[in-house]
């Protein structure tokens, strides 16, 4: 008989505060069937997940994150233009949002060392701004949401993850 996979907890999936980066040491099919598990809890939600293996530079994070997210067409492929679609993201209304980065370790690591720190403060960024709610008395008014992003790295390659990861104070479920 399979067993199921011990999955951690999500709750902290649900709240607009930090930590906003986490990571997450498990295998990628119980990474998977862990973000099903938060988009059954909470079908409001809008659970993605992105692969590291295909983001090793940064022109294949943009083709990842504008692919997952779903991002218009005018996406611009450049910093700017990434954290603006992040930031708003009105075409993919949600409650909240979840971004599991398969095989982390992977990330970026074709380009120089200080991108992915600069993108990992970006991801912070983006959390924060979903964690402000915005009441100015227009349409795009809004309550303070959730948005995490989990790292998933095999115990072999936590070492090196948490030392990039550790640094922007996440915290491991």
């Amino acid at each position: 008989m399979r067993q199921e996979p011990t999955v951690p907890p999500f709750d902290f999936a649900f709240a607009a505060q930090s930590p906003w980066l986490l990571r997450l040491t498990s295998s990628i099919p119980d990474a998977t069937n862990w973000l099903r598990s938060v988009q059954r809890q909470s079908p409001a939600f809008v659970t993605r997940h992105v692969r590291g293996r295909k983001m090793r530079t940064v022109e294949g994070l943009y083709a990842e994150f504008a692919a997952a997210m779903q991002f218009p067409y005018y996406f611009g492929e450049n910093g700017a233009a990434f954290d603006e679609c992040m930031t708003d993201l009105e075409w993919l209304p949600a409650a909240g949002y979840l971004v599991l980065v398969l095989e982390a370790e992977c990330l970026l690591v074709d380009e120089r060392p200080e991108q992915l720190r600069l993108f990992l403060e970006a991801f912070r960024f983006i959390c924060g701004e979903w964690a402000t709610p915005i009441a100015v008395g227009e349409y795009w008014d809004r309550p303070a949401k959730a948005f995490h992003f989990v790292f998933q790295c095999s115990e072999d390659a936590l070492p090196s993850l948490a030392l990039e990861i550790g640094e922007l104070t996440a915290a491991t479920l």
